[in-house]
């Protein structure tokens, strides 16, 4: 595990302070399911994922709790949710699986009985699209349309972040009409603008592999994905220690305490710890 860290300010170091001994646990296998009847269901955090067949199942083939007596003759919409701090799969109707990061609500159908079908993702989510030439897969997601034949590709396209990115691993994607080729990356700006670049796989499937990695990003950057996985609140003491740039991977199975000691060591910027929220000083 390594981490690197360069600065854009010339601002003199920051004294090293022994910060308060509280901690914060990493995030955990969990979800909500919300069926079209109102029932809410907490999924079982000891397993990492779920299959929404004609029947609601654990991935190792258990019931889920709660979850019998959906209607098989009515197609019905289906909410998934992660909340801060939460990861799950879900195999949907179709065979389709997909994970999602903490933070991300996916609507699906119940049953696939159009010719096409159609999710909506906020948050983010890595998928990998059950081949059928006869109907394409559709993710709806901030004003944005990827449409997919059968293919791995990831979304993020979190509400606080400026930009929506739609990265294709294999195969081949059409977003908003235009084409990805494996390797590359759109981005979408909340103006409409949309730019295709070469993506980093690595860092881009860094989560659903269980690790953070940083390549320069600024210290504000990397604090909005922490913060949704540690649950945590992030204030800061000094605007300029959001332009520090850090760079290195480190494991999600980590308190958030092992990232800040790391980042202390700089002696650039030091962190107060308080229940759930990171002061930055």
């Amino acid at each position: 595990m390594t981490w690197r860290f360069v600065y854009q300010s010339d601002q003199d170091d920051v004294n090293q302070t022994t910060s308060q001994t509280e901690d914060v646990a990493p995030g955990s296998y969990g979800a909500t399911l919300v069926l079209a009847d109102g029932r809410t269901i907490k999924l079982d955090s000891a397993r990492q994922g779920a299959i929404m067949g004609q029947s609601l199942t654990y991935d190792d083939g258990s019931p889920i709790f709660g979850a019998d007596g959906l209607p098989l003759d009515d197609v019905v919409d289906i909410v998934a949710t992660t909340a801060k701090g939460q990861v799950y799969s879900f195999t949907l109707p179709d065979g389709t699986k997909v994970w999602l990061n903490a933070d991300s609500r996916l609507t699906f159908p119940s049953r696939f009985v159009h010719s096409d079908r159609r999710v909506n993702l906020e948050g983010e989510g890595y998928f990998i699209v059950h081949d059928d030439p006869k109907r394409s897969f559709f993710v709806e997601s901030k004003g944005q349309l990827v449409e997919d034949l059968g293919t791995a590709f990831n979304i993020q396209a979190y509400s606080g972040e400026s930009s929506l990115k739609t990265t294709l691993v294999e195969g081949a994607v059409m977003v908003n009409g235009r084409s990805l080729m494996p390797g590359q990356q759109s981005v979408l700006s909340s103006g409409g603008d949309m730019h295709i670049l070469d993506a980093d796989i690595d860092q881009v499937l860094a989560w659903q592999q269980g690790d953070f990695v940083f390549r320069g990003e600024t210290l504000e950057e990397v604090f909005r994905s922490v913060a949704r996985w540690y649950n945590v609140e992030i204030h800061y003491e000094r605007k300029e220690a959001k332009a520090i740039t850090v760079g290195g991977t480190v494991s999600r199975s980590r308190s958030i305490r092992a990232v800040l000691d790391l980042m202390e060591t700089t002696g650039k910027v030091r962190f107060k710890v308080s229940g759930d929220v990171i002061t930055v000083m």
